[in-house]
């Protein structure tokens, strides 16, 4: 985990290639499911350096020039407060 999201992701770019990927998965906030939200900024502090946040929000900062978004959800009891799985990908556009 990051303190500042933001320059992480400015930093992504800025390294890219014009034309470039960033390929990303990573579990997050549920802000959809009031229920697992409340377990999961119950357990958040029990995890140490590990947050949720809304990683659609993060990696949607307007940074990139298109992005893609699927979720992942896991019946799994023992990930249940892991879910909404974030992946897809981002471009930098070719100048």
């Amino acid at each position: 985990s990051v303190n500042d999201r933001r320059k992480v992701m400015s930093e992504v770019y800025r390294v890219l290639k014009p034309g470039g990927v960033c390929l990303f998965m990573e579990h997050g906030l549920d802000v959809n499911n009031r229920k697992r939200f409340l377990v999961q900024k119950c357990v958040e502090p029990c995890l140490g350096d590990c947050g949720f946040y809304d990683m659609e929000k993060v990696i949607d900062s307007g940074i990139f020039d298109h992005v893609h978004f699927d979720n992942h959800t896991t019946d799994s009891l023992l990930l249940y407060f892991v879910n909404p799985i974030v992946y897809g990908y981002a471009l930098k556009k070719v100048n």
